[in-house]
């Protein structure tokens, strides 16, 4: 049985900041690409590991254009949702989502948490669960997340959108160590979530992969001379084996980038700690009391009020 996996396609209308290129159109061709791969190498089954969208309610208009494509291919896409298809991070709003409108017209097929599919061919018969992305997936008692293999599967698969990692992080930054889950029931986890992604481990007679994001969204060094990638599983009654492979169409960095601008993830992170310094000092409860503080915040900041009355208007 032949898989083919990739993950984090965050489509979207607009371009990010950091871009200099046409990004909606990199993406597409990106996609096309996987398509035809799938082709080539007759894959029996494509996975996507979530973030399929850049945002819950991404634009029709755009949201066409890519489902469009997606019917394309020629075998069904199954899918976990990542924080960025859902609202509050809350897999139970994936109906009101573009992912969920996709999944009731079978433009993708959604894997739901504890609805285990299986896929057999030629006596070889393989389990593929998926655990979508919730708020404390890596914060929370983690083996909740890697479910038990059934009975009478010659392999389990695990799709799986976390901060997996098999070395320590940042501080300040939740994330799941692979040492910490080793002794999973799974013979294979396939990761989304973290967009630079790890070369592919084997831990216990187990592997772990995470080949990142096919989109490039922030200048940060690591992304500047990633080239985007997929995953090709091929499996037999004695071996897995898997491979990468980078996309052509995907450009330079020196393409996608400008030669000197400012890393946004230090810029978000600084104000991040600075809110929540702010709101530890205003209040016991900063939680509770979040509209107040919000409006606070905004005038010790100078942040715009009409940014600040959006930011109430989400939490509620």
């Amino acid at each position: 049985m032949k898989i083919l996996f990739f993950t984090d396609t965050h489509i979207k209308s607009r371009n990010p900041s950091s871009r200099i290129d046409n990004y909606e159109q990199s993406l597409y061709k990106k996609i096309e690409e996987i398509r035809d791969i799938s082709i080539d190498e007759n894959v029996d089954v494509i996975l996507h590991g979530g973030d399929l969208f850049d945002k819950a309610d991404v634009a029709i208009k755009t949201a066409s254009k890519f489902g469009n494509l997606l019917q394309t291919f020629k075998k069904n896409i199954y899918i976990i949702s990542g924080n960025h298809d859902i609202y509050g991070y809350n897999p139970k709003s994936i109906d009101r989502s573009m992912m969920g409108l996709f999944d009731s017209l079978d433009v993708l097929k959604l894997i739901e948490e504890g609805k285990p599919l299986i896929f057999e061919k030629n006596g070889l018969k393989v389990q593929i669960s998926g655990q979508p992305y919730v708020n404390d997936i890596d914060s929370s008692d983690k083996s909740h997340y890697y479910p038990k293999r059934l009975d009478g599967v010659d392999y389990h698969i695990l799709v799986i959108h976390s901060f997996l990692l098999y070395k320590k992080f940042i501080d300040n930054v939740e994330y799941t160590l692979i040492d910490q889950i080793m002794d999973t029931d799974c013979d294979i986890v396939l990761s989304g979530h973290y967009h630079s992604g790890f070369k592919t481990v084997k831990v216990n007679e187990k592997y772990f992969a995470n080949p990142g994001s096919i989109a490039r969204m922030t200048n940060t060094e690591s992304e500047k001379n990633r080239t985007p990638k997929i995953l090709i599983l091929e499996l037999t009654k004695d071996d897995i084996e898997i491979r990468d492979v980078y996309l052509k169409s995907a450009k330079k960095g020196n393409e996608i980038f400008p030669e000197k601008s400012q890393n946004p993830y230090l810029i978000k992170n600084q104000s991040i700690l600075d809110i929540r310094e702010k709101l530890k000092a205003l209040s016991s409860n900063p939680i509770y009391d979040i509209r107040k503080n919000l409006k606070s915040i905004g005038k010790t900041m100078n942040i715009d009020q009409k940014i600040i009355d959006e930011a109430i208007r989400r939490i509620e």
